[in-house]
């Protein structure tokens, strides 16, 4: 991130906040907010839009983990980087940190310096997405599976691949992230939106180009059941845009 990145602080221990507010402005970043709990932070996010979250794990009222669940429903203009303070031995709160969106861990204790080192290792998502992952780039290989657009589901797959394209850490975490954000925009349930999307392929799969669909697919496909699911149709055509890219 370059300098003048917008950034949001929250961290329960003042004494860290005050020490990283005045690092991160001595290293040319602006600190937009401080807060020590879920709440603020969220209200925070909403309003201030900051380019990147630095936030321990443990937060007054609800943690991280809270705040990255309620961050993948809640309609920003940009989706900010987020990275956690967390401890080594916190396996599991790390990985679900991750999967929830967090693109590093800070080490604990929480140094000034390692903040620096983390605002400027970021990218906020939705300034990540390359040329692979535009709209109408995923419209082209939709098209080309055979995916009808005249059905819901085609609309859906197109937000939810540029979704999953964002970051590797989204790719991960299609049922808590990609698919509640993509039903979220297009104002719709999970569950329609997971029935729609299997009308599409199911459609594809009887009309569309074997072929071709084989040459993307291949032996990724359980052989008895003969297509993709959901989430593995998602996982490989934003495989398969990357791979194009590259």
């Amino acid at each position: 991130m370059k300098e003048g990145a917008r950034v949001l602080l929250a961290y329960c221990d003042p004494v860290v906040l005050a020490a990283g507010e005045r690092t991160l402005y001595a290293a040319g970043f602006e600190v937009v907010g401080l807060c020590d709990n879920g709440p603020d932070t969220l209200r925070m996010i909403r309003e201030m839009e900051p380019d990147v979250v630095l936030m321990s794990l443990y937060l007054r009222e609800k943690n991280a983990l809270y705040v990255l669940e309620r961050l993948g429903e809640m309609p920003l203009g940009s989706m900010p980087a987020v990275a956690v303070a967390i401890s080594d031995n916190q396996t599991d709160y790390l990985c679900r940190a991750e999967e929830l969106g967090s693109f590093a861990a800070i080490p604990l204790p929480a140094l000034p310096a390692d903040m620096v080192e983390a605002v400027r290792a970021a990218q906020p998502l939705d300034r990540m997405i390359p040329c692979f992952a535009k709209e109408q780039v995923i419209r082209d290989i939709l098209d080309r599976m055979s995916i009808d657009r005249r059905l819901k589901g085609y609309e859906y797959f197109v937000t939810a691949i540029g979704i999953a394209c964002r970051s590797h850490t989204f790719f991960r975490a299609m049922t808590t992230v990609v698919y509640p954000e993509t039903a979220k925009l297009h104002g719709t349930t999970q569950s329609r939106l997971e029935r729609c999307m299997r009308t599409a392929i199911d459609s594809a799969w009887t009309r569309g180009d074997l072929e071709r669909q084989y040459a993307y697919f291949g032996n990724t496909i359980d052989v008895d059941r003969g297509k993709p699911t959901n989430s593995e149709f998602i996982a490989r055509i934003t495989e398969a845009l990357r791979l194009e890219a590259m």
